[in-house]
């Protein structure tokens, strides 16, 4: 995933930039003499600029197909993780209740609840990433001089805008979008369990007492 969001930061600078980088290639890749041939070398600053955007158009289609390829491989592993995290942090945070701070024991509980808390962040905050990142894309695309390019060049530039418009996402088995939004909701239910063990187990020191 780390992958993705670095790919996604190259694609934005690579779309802002196209009109430049396709210009200054025609200008050193070809060579004009005459005053006469300036309408040759605006055309083929054109094509050029035209190639360029077909380039990051096949850039951005190959990133879409990757962020679904990671999706569909760890999508139940990923269901798998959430639902764990969630079981694991609350019995932690509930044993957590019943041990003497000053024991090895809490050590090592409030250590293995941390690195539970982190990896499960870790998770949901490049999941977050990738999703921001790709709603980016259309931003690069109002930035760069479309409005100087000529109306084919101004077309895939809207294309490339509105796909950006529904943001690239990882699920887990589409059961929950990979998110920081999704990371408060799981710290959420977790705190709802463990006030149920909290308050199960109060009730049952009642009836024995």
């Amino acid at each position: 995933m780390g992958l993705a969001i670095g790919e996604f930061d190259i694609l934005k600078e690579k779309i802002v930039n196209f009109k430049q980088t396709a210009t200054k290639s025609s200008i050193k890749n070809k060579r004009f003499n005459v005053v006469s041939e300036s309408l040759a070398l605006e055309s083929n600053i054109d094509n050029d600029i035209k190639l360029t955007l077909n380039n990051c158009i096949m850039h951005h289609n190959a990133l879409i197909r990757f962020v679904n390829q990671i999706e569909s491989i760890f999508s139940f592993g990923l269901l798998a993780q959430l639902l764990g995290s969630i079981i694991v942090i609350c019995n932690t945070g509930f044993f957590l209740l019943l041990v003497s701070p000053a024991s090895l024991q809490f050590g090592m509980l409030f250590s293995y609840f941390v690195t539970m808390m982190a990896q499960l962040m870790l998770y949901c905050w490049y999941g977050n990433e990738i999703m921001i990142k790709s709603a980016e894309i259309g931003e690069s695309c109002y930035l760069s001089e479309w409005y100087t390019c000529n109306l084919s060049v101004r077309k895939s530039i809207f294309i490339i805008m509105e796909r950006s418009k529904r943001p690239l996402v990882i699920s887990a088995l589409k059961f929950s979008i990979l998110s920081l939004t999704a990371f408060t909701s799981i710290i959420r239910w977790s705190y709802s369990y463990f006030a149920l063990l909290q308050r199960l187990t109060d009730n049952i020191d009642t009836i024995t007492e």
